[in-house]
């Protein structure tokens, strides 16, 4: 079987499961999650920067998690390599250490356990259409809840743009350019003259002051984070942040004629993460 290790929020545990997904497939054999951070979907109180695993709430065809005995075996695998200096992938371990796509992904044999973010479509492009089917919630009736409550927002036939704001923990981020500024706002904004936006932040209370004096611009009033997601995926059109949450929420939106606007990241000869690679973005997208 191909192991993936499932970390960070919501958006990092999707690409992590698609491409432990895409090589499962491409070796029929099955996947199971390494997901020790997370005790149960409520992120750990012994561990501050685990997450809620969200990722069970979705549709998923392979949902077996490790277990401790086996996660604990994979920790010794992969300190034994870290203390003994010798490649992880002697072990059976692939990492992503570039933040960019590699070929060698595709010719990875069974057995082999996945670390990383692997924050490109190319991982996954050609079970895309799994992917989606794997990431809708696991209750169908959802959906149609949302679509119902986002017509309101569809006033006057205008299109309606889901506009993610991130804020939160980014604005402690110094390791690179996290936050999104007013200028790409109000350049993505530009892109729909005729159109609602609907905003989604993790501090609506900013945003609404930022917003005060704009007509034709609401805020979520969902109160959970998945029914956010999948409203933000319901939307006409999706402006992003630097986030790879409101980037799921996008390449999940099969509305027509669907225009996704994503801030312009600044790209590295050696990413830090996966936004400054030339892999991240998927072609089609407006970057600003």
């Amino acid at each position: 079987m191909i192991s993936v290790h499932i970390s960070g929020g919501l958006g990092n545990q999707l690409f992590q499961y698609a491409a432990g997904l895409a090589l499962a497939r491409r070796l029929n054999t099955s996947l199971r999650m390494d997901a020790r951070k997370f005790a149960t979907t409520d992120a750990s109180p012994e561990d501050p920067s685990a997450r809620p695993l969200r990722i069970l709430d979705l549709n998923l065809p392979f949902r077996d998690l490790r277990t401790p005995t086996e996660e604990n075996g994979l920790r010794r695998r992969w300190n034994l390599a870290k203390n003994l200096h010798i490649p992880k992938s002697w072990l059976g371990f692939h990492t992503d250490p570039d933040h960019r796509f590699s070929q060698k992904f595709l010719n990875l044999p069974d057995g082999t356990r996945l670390q990383g973010y692997f924050q490109s479509e190319l991982y996954f492009t050609e079970i895309a259409d799994e992917v989606r089917s794997a990431f809708q919630p696991q209750d169908p009736s959802l959906i149609n809840t949302l679509d119902a409550k986002l017509a309101a927002f569809r006033r006057d036939h205008r299109p309606l743009v889901s506009l993610h704001i991130r804020r939160g923990d980014f604005l402690n981020i110094t390791a690179y350019d996290a936050m999104t500024d007013s200028d790409f706002i109000e350049q993505a904004m530009t892109q729909f003259p005729d159109a609602n936006f609907l905003v989604f932040s993790d501090d609506l209370e900013w945003c609404r002051t930022y917003f005060e004096q704009r007509a034709r611009v609401h805020f979520s009033s969902f109160t959970r984070v998945l029914d956010d997601f999948f409203a933000m995926s319901r939307c006409d059109h999706n402006i992003l942040a630097k986030s790879t949450f409101s980037w799921w929420a996008a390449w999940l939106n099969t509305q027509p004629n669907r225009r996704v606007i994503a801030p312009k990241i600044a790209l590295e000869e050696k990413p830090k993460w996966g936004g400054s690679s030339p892999d991240y973005y998927p072609r089609g997208w407006t970057l600003i």
